[in-house]
């Protein structure tokens, strides 16, 4: 489909204002972590358990959409998601108990992941001719929301007062509020030219992608990189804090340093993604993240971390964009589906990453739990790798 309607153009900027919005509540419970566990009285564990807690809602939403998702009215299914998010992050902002805030994160997780699969399959099903400008572009605003969140979420908190770990909830509820609104205005104005230039749905069965070895290929090799990128979202601020001495301001930024690198290079994905296969940038740019984030951890001069962690957070940037068009290349006719994939990928490394390394830093500190996803991030790109080899003829047209 053409982006020549004037609502078509709303609608896509909207799906775009929408990532931001996804963003920004990712970093949220990273930059306010240290924050949270003052004001809770809660363990590295249990402050990980509320991002386990995310990818659990983000997992049911996932299955849901990959059995289903053909049949979703995509325009309604993120509306619905929008609406969840604002309310799920607004009651946060009442610091309800630390019960209450693990369902929130429950229900965030499953509206963020609506979000993240609609707009992804959008892209990829109905602006097929534009999908590889178009989807970088989107990831381009989620690196956006990113980048910003950590160290903007780090100014409008006082480090003295840990109950002000409300406030960029209450910042983040409101926008996604916003958005909620216009998209509400603008979704049924888009719908008809949507559904006129959609392509036929899908006869194949449900579950026919679980009986496949290239969907759990594939999302093997997606869950690796995603316990280093859900385990740097979580820890990342942390790390710097507690194990480099850096203020909580300081720590924000290096997590905003990470993601404007990213951003950097989601403004050049669409030139990489029309030149290069997508699973050749995956392996490739992944091998160059792993090495400058090791250099990043190991270094002890302040320039060379910042250089280190700005290249190392460019080069894994493009990994879930190049992991949603191999999906779509092996599962041709199940958009949502391949997309899900990715999504499943993201949520199960936050059920394990999170934890696990908070769990590891408890007795270590975070040195190692850092390296440890440098780790996995590698054994990702293994499994990758093979998955090129073994499927280059069907990765030809992705």
């Amino acid at each position: 489909m053409v982006l020549q309607d004037r609502k078509l153009k709303q609608f896509v900027a909207l799906l775009f204002l929408s990532f931001i919005c996804y963003a920004l509540f990712t970093v949220l419970l990273g930059s306010q972590a240290p924050l949270m566990m003052r004001y809770y009285n809660i363990t590295e564990t249990e402050q990980g358990f509320l991002t386990s807690m995310l990818s659990i809602g983000g997992i049911t939403a996932a299955a849901v959409c990959a059995l289903f998702g053909e049949s979703f009215k995509k325009f309604k299914t993120l509306w619905l998601g929008l609406a969840i998010l604002s309310a799920a992050t607004l009651l946060i902002v009442f610091a309800p108990p630390y019960t209450v805030v693990v369902i929130c994160a429950l229900f965030a997780g499953i509206a963020y992941t609506l979000i993240d699969i609609m707009v992804n399959s959008s892209f990829t099903q109905y602006f097929s001719s534009n999908a590889k400008t178009l989807l970088p572009m989107a990831h381009m605003f989620f690196g956006i929301g990113a980048m910003i969140g950590p160290y903007l979420m780090t100014t409008i908190i006082n480090p003295d007062i840990p109950k002000t770990f409300t406030r960029p909830f209450l910042l983040v509820g409101l926008m996604t509020a916003v958005i909620f609104i216009l998209y509400s205005f603008s979704a049924p104005k888009a719908a008809p030219l949507l559904q006129k230039g959609a392509p036929p749905k899908t006869k194949s069965k449900p579950a026919d992608v679980f009986k496949t070895g290239r969907f759990w290929s594939v999302l093997a090799g997606g869950i690796l990189f995603c316990c280093f990128s859900t385990g740097i979202i979580a820890w990342l601020p942390t790390y710097f804090n507690q194990t480099r001495g850096f203020s909580l301001e300081m720590s924000g930024l290096m997590l905003t340093l990470f993601f404007s690198g990213a951003l950097l290079m989601r403004f050049l994905g669409p030139f990489f993604f029309s030149r290069i296969k997508p699973q050749r940038i995956f392996v490739v740019f992944s091998i160059l993240s792993i090495l400058f984030m090791i250099a990043a951890f190991l270094s002890n001069i302040l320039l060379l971390t910042v250089i280190f962690i700005i290249i190392g957070g460019a080069f894994q940037s493009l990994n879930m964009a190049a992991l949603i068009f191999i999906g779509c290349a092996l599962f041709p006719d199940r958009h949502a589906s391949a997309t899900s994939i990715a999504i499943f990928a993201y949520n199960i490394g936050g059920i394990i990453a999170p934890v696990l390394l908070g769990a590891l830093a408890q007795s270590t500190g975070f040195q190692i739990p850092m390296l440890l996803s440098c780790i996995l991030f590698a054994a990702g790109v293994a499994v990758i790798s093979i998955i090129s080899i073994k499927y280059k003829q069907a990765l030809k047209n992705a």
